[in-house]
């Protein structure tokens, strides 16, 4: 009963490795070919921009929480919001705070506000350091008012 267990967990365990987000951050040309197909068939890529940064903190199925960076644009999907799609244009940032956790076993957040008045958070994983490499990019393009 043991061996059965065990072997269940393990091919548990392989079926994730196999169709689950990656639990770090990935550049636009490491996205596994699944994960591309959601991301093309919900449309959510504006037209002629690629993808930069991409983070999915879901189990198995990326419409459960994928946020990614365009050179332009902040895209953030889950199916479970009310509006499963928000994007904004990185100049719409005006304000963005970091939450940084080097815990392997937990995010970092972002917080940003957009020229709107609107506020969003998402979770980007700190592995590799990858989450300081999103908020340069976004800082790069956004409309902080940094002194």
């Amino acid at each position: 009963i043991l061996g059965i267990f065990a072997s269940a967990i393990l091919g548990f365990l392989v079926y994730i490795g196999n169709t689950g987000p990656e639990t770090f951050v990935v550049t636009g040309n490491q996205i596994k070919r699944s994960h591309m197909k959601t991301i093309d068939d919900l449309q959510l890529i504006p037209p002629g921009e690629q993808i930069q940064f991409f983070y999915s903190d879901a189990l198995v199925n990326v419409r459960r929480g994928m946020y990614f960076v365009t050179g332009n644009t902040l895209v953030l999907y889950n199916e479970e919001w009310n509006d499963p799609k928000l994007t904004a244009p990185l100049s719409d940032i005006v304000a963005l705070e970091t939450k940084y956790n080097d815990s392997f076993f937990e995010d970092s957040f972002l917080f940003i506000t957009l020229a709107n008045g609107d506020a969003w958070s998402f979770p980007i994983s700190s592995e590799q350091g990858m989450d300081r490499k999103i908020v340069a990019h976004i800082e790069k393009h956004a409309s902080l008012d940094i002194p």
